[in-house]
């Protein structure tokens, strides 16, 4: 372990700011996305039962999702350190976050919506498809809150309260991170602890709690992102894992504890009291070894994290289709789970190529077209 100054590089900048990709991250999200598309393409094998597709498969979904809330704590506390303070920043953050969210999570759920109708004679309930496109829980029961009229946006909603946490703190001229925490402390411990004083330390961090938990700002999930954020830090302090062998020692043991508490039934949840802590240890070693690592991440593993995002609006839908269009051919069990994956990916890549990229990028650069000229006008 050595302390050198150390540079944070993504393409989560600010608008208009090209910056180099973090390859690991990348590679990160990839994993991610996989193992919730392999977790959703699990239930399409009829002759697992329900218990054994959770023994094996049940613990992906929350390792895919509490991997993308580390990375978005790491990212986003890296891009929130480049603004300066004021309201023109938070606008400019905010806004980046929904061109990047927003439009692409919008068209998934209008084209999960047609699909819906075609198939079942009905479209969604128009109030709860207005409420998701709106970041709103659809109701209180944790960690899910309803899901979303695409099954896969209650995440969004999360995120969501996180981008709006750090756009607050921007406003202010210094102790922004100080607030912050203030801010999760009072959301994570002080709100529900009013409201449930006898809550123990196990329940504050416990995603799925029943008590004092009836809103995404006060899930003990959103912990997810400060520890990412944390990590960011820790390695702006310089600490980075530079040694082969303690890279080899330290990644060997991140793996043993992930594979122990992936074959433990109490950790097939979220958060703290699952995954999110199964996963912790091996994103601190993969972000602080990142230099050695690097070198050794495949390339079609980080397109895989390029096209994460598209790949996780999409996959719902293309899992449906996959099994309508091959289940008549006599397409089933394993072999309609791996063509569903396939295809599944190949959809997401598609969607990133000719929908979510292009569209982003003219989005934001529009955006950081008016930035400037709101700049110009100031000067």
């Amino acid at each position: 372990m050595s302390a050198h100054p150390v540079k944070v590089y993504d393409n989560e900048n600010q608008v208009g700011v090209a910056v180099r990709k973090n390859l690991v991250v990348q590679a990160l999200r990839g994993i991610a996305a996989i193992s919730v598309v392999i977790f959703h393409a699990s239930l399409l094998l009829d002759d697992l039962s329900t218990d054994a597709k959770q023994s094996i498969f049940g613990p992906l979904a929350p390792f895919g999702v509490d991997i993308f809330f580390l990375i978005s704590g790491y990212i986003i506390a890296a891009s929130v350190s480049r603004y300066p303070s004021g309201g023109t920043s938070a606008g400019l953050f905010l806004m980046k976050r929904l061109i990047r969210i927003w439009p692409p999570y919008a068209i998934a759920t209008a084209i999960f919506c047609a699909a819906y109708a075609l198939k079942n004679g009905t479209a969604p309930v128009f109030p709860e498809l207005l409420r998701s496109l709106a970041f709103i829980q659809l109701s209180d029961e944790p960690p899910y809150y309803g899901f979303a009229s695409l099954v896969v946006g209650w995440t969004l909603n999360y995120e969501m309260f996180f981008y709006v946490v750090m756009a607050l703190v921007l406003l202010l001229p210094r102790w922004r991170w100080q607030a912050a925490i203030a801010i999760f402390l009072t959301a994570l411990v002080l709100i529900p602890l009013t409201i449930q004083p006898g809550l123990s330390i196990y329940q504050l961090i416990d995603a799925g709690r029943a008590d004092a938990n009836a809103y995404v700002i006060t899930n003990p999930l959103c912990w997810l992102f400060a520890l990412g954020a944390l990590v960011h830090f820790i390695e702006q302090r310089g600490f980075s894992l530079r040694s082969k062998a303690a890279t080899a020692l330290f990644t060997s043991a991140s793996i043993f504890f992930l594979i122990y508490c992936y074959g433990s039934p109490g950790m097939n949840g979220h958060g703290l009291t699952g995954m999110g802590l199964a996963v912790f240890p091996l994103f601190i070693v993969a972000v602080l070894a990142r230099k050695q690592i690097e070198r050794y991440v495949p390339k079609w593993l980080v397109f895989s994290g390029d096209i994460s995002f598209s790949v996780y609006l999409t996959h719902i839908i293309v899992l449906s289709i996959a099994k309508a269009a091959l289940t008549p051919f006599g397409v089933t069990g394993l072999w309609l789970m791996m063509s569903a994956i396939a295809a599944s990916l190949t959809a997401g890549a598609l969607y990133y190529s000719f929908i979510e990229r292009p569209l982003t990028r003219w989005l934001s650069s529009r955006a950081a077209g008016a930035a400037a000229g709101r700049m110009a006008a100031v000067r």
